[in-house]
């Protein structure tokens, strides 16, 4: 029986390779961990929020910066694109918002512009993948940003 009160698989798997592969991500979260997950809280209009079952990631970009931007939007497209193989309920960036059930992109009206994450929800059945294939996606959304695979070239200065 899944225990819907912690991370589910996806966001582990997020949590450990997004930051690898994007190191600028570690300097946006509070906490350092550069991927957000479980939170047990409900959203504005009261209903349980996929954070509060584990299974929405938020990956800390600011849209205020060009290179973070690009990836944010990367991130953003890539998880539009392939939201059946990783089961991908809606994704939220930057004032749009995307989802399995009304499509879009469109405007995101919600009182959260989404300009400091990508955030993005599974459905039930894709929070428990860990999709071996999101590894190359990010790889050549990395060449795509960075024009290289080398981490020294992707870590902003301290």
């Amino acid at each position: 029986m899944t225990n819907w009160n912690q991370d589910q698989p996806i966001v582990t798997f997020l949590r450990r390779w997004v930051p690898t592969i994007f190191p600028v991500v570690h300097h946006h979260h509070p906490d350092g961990r550069g991927v957000g997950g479980y939170v047990p809280r409900t959203t504005a209009m009261g209903t349980f929020s996929a954070h509060s079952e584990g299974r929405a990631a938020d990956i800390y970009l600011a849209a205020g910066d060009a290179t973070e931007r690009q990836i944010g939007d990367g991130l953003f497209s890539l998880f539009i694109r392939w939201h059946s193989l990783l089961g991908v309920a809606h994704v939220i960036w930057n004032r749009q918002i995307w989802s399995a059930a009304q499509g879009g992109p469109r405007t995101y009206p919600g009182a959260n512009p989404h300009t400091d994450h990508v955030h993005v929800a599974f459905t039930r059945a894709g929070s428990q993948r860990q999709p071996t294939a999101l590894i190359p996606l990010l790889d050549g959304l990395c060449l795509d940003v960075y024009g290289t695979l080398t981490n020294q070239d992707r870590v902003p200065p301290r």
